[in-house]
């Protein structure tokens, strides 16, 4: 396929995971304040994708159990969790069979996987239009390679010929252990000594062990959830002669209490006979997403083929509430397999996606994530913004919360049985109520280091920051995440995106106000990064649309450094940086100091505008960080930084037709990632 123009901006398409929208406004809306701030936090959901240096296996374990702890609820009575959780009215009589479990351990057993087929045979009989599968020497490709010890699957969504482990069409997955005390939980002691203070209690156990096992089970937790709709998953693990149930949702992960299935066979039978006879929303599964007819998919293939010349042949069939009354629902049809994104069972999981609008008859943008109960939906927020005359933000379609979908892990943090702690922070912001919201974005561009050249993405880079300039001082929001992946390219200029996590500007004293956010590691200010719990204001936003430039050129543009001999890609690393202190607090920007405050000259070759650009501004946030700026009022002006990029583009000449380079590193980040359909939009240009 050709190339664009190299004089014009061309039709590519935007990146799936990076694509949001503002809504048509209704007058009048009122917005509410938001008076506190939230400090920052690395987690794998937001900084993944970003990610410039290549993590492994151990490292993502170690990182995604530290990012999961404080998130269970324990430890529940097992008959209490079938009964709250699992079981419904009118089931049929359950058999009974005493030794039905007899032989899925036995003390002379000497590996786990003895565990397995023993296993796989009992619990068919309690598992009526199910299938369990051995799956653990059978990894999933299509999500990073993993497999889990058992899985079940409903007989009529059973994967593929010739593949045993697929994660999206898994119902219910189950991680085995030989020995009981490999258990990563600790139930406390029953009945309980006067002595004992539940507050005092460590439901987690701390062991490498144990944190190894729950970031095991997290990351099947996460996969399942990552490539498909899912309101909820079940799991069940087995140590030994005993066992536990867990029920995870996006807030957090009820635990049963440990329970000897050796001596108790019933309670294992009949938490898989409730199961098996659950219906599919109650087994977790999103009743608003469903398959389409045949006639509905071809109709969204040829929409896809006739637009952006792309074939699809997969799809579902998505509902998206309309924003003004939830009941209303327009049905749209996405492509699959679906974007692998969210890398952690506990996240806010924004999954955005090209989508073919059934109604109006085109190709549209769909988000869905889910959000705190409490904030602001984003449609309102972009409403406020329009109100306000906010330019170079996009259009919206549909979109609101998603029925009665919200988390329940909150809701049960606060039994009597719970052993739910979270030192120095209230359970609200620990662990907030989660709503799921969906909405349709109706304009298309491309990601911003697919620019057509360097002046183009530092254009959209510019509008982008109009946009936020607006915002700030007429609609008083502060965006709070200028990031790559939210600053979009279209044919119109820069369009500046995602809004779900701004606020509004409070004149009165703030403070954090929860303990963990979902943002953009690698773009975030130094103080931010050094101050977890400082206050985020305009100046950090700013500095964050510097990060985003030099992020773009170092990863784009050919480089280079006059001291000792760094390459300039190696400065890439500085962006991910992140420590975790004897307080727990994850803290980085060392890298990026020390950038900003030595003598480290990086230029880029053939573009001299562009130099001088981060020359300056290099030089304008050294002093803002060493706080030693004579004009520190005159950076927070309205104005200053777009003026500032502004005077270089009107600079000339700039190279025409410079396309990005890709470095060999980067491309080894995404050697054999999945094929989904929203990476191969995403990659994919149409020329007219």
């Amino acid at each position: 396929m050709p190339e664009p123009s190299p004089t014009a901006p061309d039709d590519r398409t935007i990146s799936s995971e990076q694509f949001y929208s503002a809504p048509k406004t209704p007058q009048g809306r009122p917005m509410r304040a938001f008076p506190k701030s939230t400090p920052p936090d690395h987690k794998l959901a937001g900084s993944l994708p970003n990610a410039n240096t290549t993590m492994e296996a151990a490292e993502i374990d170690s990182q995604l159990s530290k990012e999961m702890k404080g998130h269970f609820v324990g430890s529940m009575p097992p008959r209490v969790f079938i009964a709250k959780l699992v079981q419904k009215s009118g089931l049929p009589e359950c058999p009974y069979n005493a030794t039905a479990w007899a032989r899925v351990y036995r003390p002379s057993y000497t590996k786990e996987d003895e565990m397995y087929e023993p296993f796989v045979t009992a619990v068919a009989a309690f598992t009526p239009g199910m299938k369990f599968v051995d799956t653990h020497k059978h990894p999933d490709n299509d999500a990073n390679g993993y497999a889990p010890d058992v899985a079940g699957y409903d007989l009529d969504d059973f994967p593929d010929s010739g593949k045993t482990t697929d994660f999206s069409k898994m119902s219910i997955f189950l991680e085995f252990k030989l020995d009981k005390d490999a258990d990563p939980f600790e139930d406390p002691p029953v009945p309980a000594p006067k002595t004992f203070n539940k507050k005092n209690f460590h439901f987690e156990r701390d062991t490498k062990e144990s944190k190894l096992f729950r970031s095991q089970i997290g990351r099947y937790s996460a996969s399942i959830s990552g490539t498909q709709f899912r309101l909820h998953t079940f799991s069940v693990s087995i140590y030994g002669g005993r066992a536990r149930f867990i029920r995870w949702d996006r807030a957090g992960a009820i635990v049963s209490q440990s329970f000897d299935y050796l001596q108790s066979p019933d309670i294992l039978s009949f938490f898989f006979w409730c199961y098996s006879h659950s219906s599919r929303r109650d087994q977790g599964h999103d009743p608003s997403v469903s398959k389409p007819s045949n006639v509905e998919a071809y109709d969204a293939s040829e929409a896809f083929m006739r637009e952006k010349n792309i074939s699809y042949d997969k799809f579902l069939k998505v509902m998206v509430p309309d924003r003004e009354n939830s009941h209303i629902e327009t049905p749209v049809l996405i492509p699959c397999p679906l974007e692998y994104l969210c890398h952690s069972p506990f996240a806010r999981a924004t999954r955005p996606t090209p989508a073919y609008d059934m109604i109006g008859k085109r190709l549209v943008f769909m988000k869905d994530y889910w959000r705190p109960k409490d904030n602001l939906k984003e449609g309102d927020i972009y409403a406020h913004l329009h109100d306000h005359g906010v330019q170079h933000i996009a259009e919206f379609g549909a979109g609101n919360d998603v029925r009665d979908h919200v988390t329940l892990t909150a809701k049960f943090a606060k039994e009597q049985w719970s052993c739910f702690r979270a030192p120095g922070e209230n359970m609200e912001s620990m662990m907030p109520e989660l709503v799921q919201y969906r909405m349709t974005l109706l304009a298309i561009g491309w990601r911003l280091d697919d620019y057509y050249c360097t002046k183009n993405f530092v254009s959209a880079v510019k509008d982008a920051m109009e946009a936020h300039d607006d915002a700030y001082f007429k609609a008083k929001v502060l965006h709070r995440d200028i990031s790559a992946g939210n600053i979009l390219l279209t044919s119109k200029g820069g369009l500046l995106i995602d809004w779900d996590m701004s606020v509004m500007i409070d004149p009165k004293p703030q403070i954090a106000r929860r303990p963990k956010r979902t943002g953009t590691w690698q773009f975030m200010s130094v103080k931010l990064l050094e101050k977890p719990d400082k206050v985020q204001d305009i100046l950090d936003d700013r500095e964050s649309a510097f990060w985003v430039i030099l992020w773009i050129a170092l990863r784009t543009r050919y480089s280079h450094s006059v001291e000792d001999d760094v390459e300039a890609d190696e400065l890439l690393p500085m962006f991910d940086h992140s420590f975790t202190n004897k307080r727990g607090k994850t803290k980085g920007g060392e890298g990026k100091r020390s950038f900003l405050t030595k003598p480290i000259p990086v230029a880029f070759d053939g573009v001299p505008h562009l130099n001088a650009l981060l020359t300056e501004l290099r030089k304008a946030f050294r002093d803002h960080v060493l706080e030693d700026g004579a004009n520190k009022e005159e950076f927070r002006s309205q104005g200053w930084l777009v003026g500032i990029l502004q005077k270089y583009l009107n600079k000339s000449p700039w190279p025409t037709s410079d396309y990005p380079n890709t470095l060999e590193f980067v491309r080894k980040l995404t050697a054999g990632n999945k094929r989904s359909a929203g990476a191969q939009f995403r990659r994919t240009r149409t020329v007219t």
